[in-house]
């Protein structure tokens, strides 16, 4: 283990260590890591396809436009009748 021997042999200069790997860590994750929340699959491989920069992704609006909420909306509001079709024959 890294951590015991750290404070033993380098004692407070290990949360340096700790802090400066935290440090990149947030700068990686930043600059790096886009954000997909609320995108679909869709959305997110035309980001990936116009290499959209990560800082940028927040705010970035797909160009193809992808079935919106409204297709949604229709979708959930189908009336299934069953049995109103005349030509329907029951074998």
């Amino acid at each position: 283990m890294f951590t015991p021997s750290a404070f033993k042999n380098i004692t407070w200069k290990t949360y340096m260590v700790y802090g400066s790997f935290c440090g990149a860590m947030f700068v990686h994750v930043f600059f790096f890591f886009p954000e997909t929340k609320g995108k679909r699959l869709e959305e997110i491989g035309q980001m990936w396809d116009e290499k959209v920069p990560a800082w940028r992704s927040n705010k970035w609006e797909p160009s193809i436009p992808v079935l919106g909420s409204h297709f949604d909306d229709e979708k959930e509001h189908v009336e299934h009748v069953e049995g109103s079709d005349s030509s329907y024959k029951e074998q």
